[in-house]
């Protein structure tokens, strides 16, 4: 397991916890204080995942198969870090 996929792993139970603990709120009744704290765990591991594969892509680590696929040595740093589907071609809606 990769230290990206532990993050994943800790926003996926942190999001569930914090979805449990944040039910009662639905039928009026109080929320306790440490729901906030679980969600902002759960924030703060997408958002160092996300950091994370950014890191990767610039750095060209092609050890990470992600990073393998969707990048190349040829890319500057600027477009490595870009939002792409594959290589060469523009994310389009």
């Amino acid at each position: 397991m990769t230290s990206g996929d532990a993050l994943l792993w800790v926003a996926l139970i942190t999001a569930a916890l914090a979805g449990v603990m944040y039910f009662p709120s639905l039928r009026g009744r109080p929320t306790p204080r440490a729901a906030g704290v679980v969600f902002l765990v759960h924030a703060l591991a997408l958002a160092a995942a996300m950091a994370l594969l950014w890191f990767y892509f610039v750095a060209h680590r092609f050890e990470v198969s992600y990073v393998a696929q969707f990048s190349s040595r040829a890319l500057s740093p600027s477009s490595a870090g870009s939002a792409r589907t594959r290589p060469g071609r523009d994310f389009a809606c």
